[in-house]
This record gives structure tokens, sequence and C-alpha cells, in this order.
């Protein structure tokens, strides 16, 4: 009995003695992982066109930049443009840029053969190291000159966010959460049809006829709440373009 006694102590002043030799390396290893600065993703500039006709041929430009942590470094590229036209990019991505050191981005574009109405979409540009770092250039070609008719110019800001609402953010999810927050709403106003009637908005006023199911309708409604509020917070949050999910599903 003594000499496993001894044998256990002998066991854990060897194991003691290897975690004090190893914990300042491993906690070195941490603080330099936990220390690294971390780059982030943003972009300035629209492009707007005017007097399209097939074939021609415009240029512009927008900024690529680092506002992330001092001593970051970003590795972006150009992940997607609009399918129409010839697109030409210079640079069409970099490694590397750090904080303070915006790049330009020329672009060319020649304008497809055959023209039916005016020409829009989005320029995605992305941060390699957070596949979520990304950011999203705006694109307008109008047929009309600017002089060709005053009263109808449109003003580019309005025009680029009602097309920006119409390209819904993982619109998979969003159908999900729409789904899932009608059949939540849709369930509740049944429930409420049987369950009370009410002549006012205190509880005094309601006549309740079936106590469980009208408990399961304000459960329902307060869960509606609830889920609707989180996820506008999550589209605002990480600006996506939803909505109100609440008066989405109501109207």
């Amino acid at each position: 009995m003594v000499y496993r006694v001894k044998k256990l102590l002998a066991v854990g002043v060897i194991v003691l003695f290897l975690g004090l030799a190893f914990a300042p390396s491993i906690n070195a290893n941490i603080s330099k992982v936990s220390v690294d600065p971390v780059p982030d993703l943003n972009c300035e500039g629209e492009l707007y066109w005017l007097n399209l006709t097939p074939n021609a041929n415009v240029t512009g430009c927008f900024c690529v930049e680092n506002i992330g942590e001092n001593g970051s470094e970003l590795d972006w590229e150009i992940e997607s443009f609009p399918e129409w036209g010839t697109w030409t990019f210079d640079p069409d991505g970099g490694d590397d840029l750090a904080p303070g050191a915006p790049v330009t981005v020329d672009v060319t574009v020649i304008a497809p053969d055959e023209i039916k109405d005016d020409l829009w979409g989005m320029i995605k540009v992305i941060n390699h190291q957070n596949p979520d770092d990304f950011c999203e250039i705006s694109v307008f070609w109008r047929e009309k000159s600017i002089d060709s008719d005053l009263t109808e110019q449109l003003d580019f800001k309005d025009v680029t966010e009602k097309k920006k609402m119409d390209l819904i953010r993982h619109p998979l999810l969003y159908a999900i959460v729409i789904f899932l927050a009608k059949f939540r709403w849709e369930r509740c106003l049944i429930l409420a049809e049987i369950s009370f009637d009410s002549t006012g908005w205190w509880f005094p006023d309601y006549e309740v006829y079936h106590p469980i199911l009208f408990l399961r309708c304000i459960w329902l409604l307060n869960t509606f709440g609830i889920w609707c509020s989180f996820w506008n917070n999550v589209s605002d949050t990480l600006g996506w373009n939803w909505g109100e999910i609440a008066s989405i599903v109501i109207q």
C-alpha cells in the first residue's frame, strides 16, 4: 500500500513538472494567436453611366480598403459582377492590403450587342480570410441621356436602393424565416378566434371560452414577436435588406 502511494506521488510530481515546463510555451502560443490583427474589408464608390447603346464602351472606378486593426493584412478578390457585357478590372484582387492604403480598381465595360432596357447589377468583392466579410458596388447604366428629359431623370441612389431590395440577401434563409413567422401568426389568429372574445384591451374585457387554447394563443403571439425581433436585429447588424419581418408577415 505504501509503495502504491509513493508511486502515485512520484507520477504526480512528474506530471506537475511537465505541466510547469510546457505551460509558458502553450500560453505564449495562445497569446500569439489571440493578438493577431484582424482585417476588415470595405468598398467605396458607385458605377453610374448614361447613353447606353449596343457595344458602347465606358470606364469607371471604385476603392477597396482595409479598415481592420493596425498591422492586419487583407487578401481580397472580385468574386462576381453582372453577367451582361464584357468586364475588365484592374486589379481584380490583391494580397496583404494594409489599413490606410486603399486600392483604386479601374473598371472597363463593353455593352452587349442587344439592349432591351437599362442595365443594372452588383459587383461583389470578398475577403479571402473571412467569407462572411464582403462588400458590393452598385452598377447602373441608363439608355437615356441626361439632357433628354430632365423631368424623367432618376436619382441614382433611389434606383440602386430599389435594386438592392430586389436582391434579398440569403434568400433561402429569408424564405424559411418568413414561413415560420407566418405559420406562428396564422396559428395564433385561429386560436384567437376559437378560444376567446374581447370587447376591449384589458383582461376583464376578455371572455375566454377555452383557457388552454387561450394561453397557447398568447404564447404564440409572444414567440412570434421574439422571432421577428431577433431576425430584425440580425438583419440590421449584418447589413441585410430583409426589412421588418412582422410587417411583411402581417400585411
